[in-house]
């Protein structure tokens, strides 16, 4: 059986509102979300975490 590695996916998006309802449907369907309210803090997650889209 070969094992689906979920895709991580970063949202950058400064209104808490839209990113936490976009995390909530991406989760659900399987993704690894990592969410950044700003441009610097997005460049330090990809820093440190290898992400897909």
């Amino acid at each position: 059986m070969t094992e689906i590695k979920s895709q991580n996916i970063l949202i950058v998006e400064d209104e808490e509102s839209i990113s936490s309802f976009v995390k909530m449907y991406l989760e659900r369907e399987g993704f690894n979300v990592h969410v950044s309210p700003t441009g610097a803090d997005a460049l330090a997650t990809l820093r440190d975490t290898q992400v897909d889209l």
